[in-house]
């Protein structure tokens, strides 16, 4: 079985081992694809280089109206993909608002859910 479960916190991703869980993406092993900002919100599209599902690709949209270079210098150079308070170099790193599915589909959400 494959997918996520309501009372199970992990996701399989191996049809023939329900038990096998994708990596969690190292917040320092990124590469960026994409970004943009749209009024006060900084959207970006990475590739997490250790993340096996949506081959590693992450659509993350922060509530920070500066440049993704920023973003990096406030998170010493770490994003975390996962919400929930996080610490960097400065006392707090900025933790994702909302994430989207890493298609064209979920960068049109992205891009829709900033503009509201």
């Amino acid at each position: 079985m494959m997918g996520c479960s309501p009372f199970h916190r992990s996701c399989s991703g191996n049809p023939t081992n329900p038990q096998a869980v994708a990596p969690n993406p190292d917040p320092s092993r990124w590469k960026l694809l994409k970004q943009k900002r749209v009024n006060g919100w900084l959207i970006v599209k990475l590739k997490y280089l250790d993340c096996t599902n949506f081959e590693g690709e992450k659509i993350l949209v922060f509530r920070f109206d500066r440049t993704f270079k920023d973003l990096c210098f406030l998170n010493g150079d770490r994003i975390d993909p996962h919400f929930g308070p996080a610490s960097g170099p400065f006392g707090s790193a900025m933790s994702p608002f909302a994430r989207f599915e890493p298609t064209d589909l979920g960068w049109k959400a992205a891009l829709a859910f900033c503009e509201l």
